[in-house]
């Protein structure tokens, strides 16, 4: 928990974040997952089952790993990816982009 004093006089508390990833993130893991690491295989049934990608292929799972070891080659070994990776990957804006917005303007 972080303190902070606002104004010399009152003190607000603050629960920091847990760190964790989110549940259904760590389940759709430990499914995939063996002995807490994913490799390409795996990852190519998540891809297939879980993102709906029937076309995906080992070589474009692969990449994906391959992406995952340079951005966090120090930490990726055996192109596997653990929990925290895995998240990563996830959430990569380059990947996974927002979603557009789309704006119709309707005419009175």
């Amino acid at each position: 928990m972080t303190t902070f004093s606002l104004f010399g006089c009152f003190r607000r508390h603050f629960k920091g974040a847990t760190g964790e990833a989110p549940k259904d993130i760590q389940d759709a893991f430990s499914k995939y997952a063996t002995n807490g690491k994913l490799d390409a295989n795996k990852l190519l049934l998540f891809l297939r089952e879980v993102q709906g990608e029937p076309n995906a292929t080992l070589e474009q799972a692969q990449n994906l790993l391959n992406r995952q070891l340079g951005h966090f080659g120090s930490r990726v070994r055996h192109g596997e990816l653990n929990l925290d990776d895995f998240l990563k990957l996830l959430l990569d804006p380059a990947l996974n982009p927002p979603l557009e917005e789309n704006v119709i303007l309707l005419p009175f």
